[in-house]
């Protein structure tokens, strides 16, 4: 499908990946790191996508043992508990979709494969993904995965799981418990 590592081939099926095998490569390539000590459990949620490709699938040729959370993995375990937060489920297009939201609020969605090198794709994600990692968004998570339109915290001090409980509470009808 995208080359020689069924795993990344796999988590392009699970965002439904059309037009930015780019973006999904540049963001596999990058580091997560947690700022905050509790962020650590959702660099863990990314990682646990390969322990599900290897019961499904086993390890060989796979980047699954690659080291630490990748970007792209730690967005798609994110994705995953927004859809089962929100549905009840992990489904695989709901998790596209969430994974496609948190790429929109960030501001990747400009970087399709068919502009990717005018734009110097690797840059921009490269800074997208250093003001996530530092926190250089602002107060209220604009700039961030999950902005917020009315913020009683800096969300720059909140840990990720709480500031994407905020988001769906915001911009859901259903009402979350944190």
């Amino acid at each position: 499908m995208h080359g020689n590592d069924p795993y990344f081939d796999w988590l392009c099926i699970m965002i439904n990946n059309r037009n930015y095998t780019e973006l999904a490569r540049s963001l596999h390539s990058i580091e997560f790191r947690a700022k905050l000590p509790a962020d650590q459990n959702r660099g863990m949620d990314g990682m646990h996508l390969r322990v599900d490709f290897i019961e499904r699938h086993g390890a060989f040729g796979s980047s699954t043992n690659r080291g630490p959370c990748t970007m792209l993995e730690f967005l798609i375990g994110i994705a995953k508990h927004m859809s089962f937060l929100m549905h009840g489920n992990e489904s695989d297009h709901r998790t596209a979709y969430y994974f496609w939201v948190l790429i929109r609020n960030i501001g990747l969605d400009k970087c399709k494969d068919e502009n990717w090198y005018t734009m110097n794709g690797d840059f921009y994600v490269e800074d997208a993904v250093d003001r996530i990692l530092n926190r250089q968004y602002d107060r209220n998570g604009k700039g961030g995965l999950f902005p917020l339109k009315k913020s009683s915290q800096d969300q720059r001090k909140v840990e990720i799981w709480y500031q994407m409980h905020a988001w769906l509470g915001e911009n859901s009808e259903i009402a979350l418990d944190i």
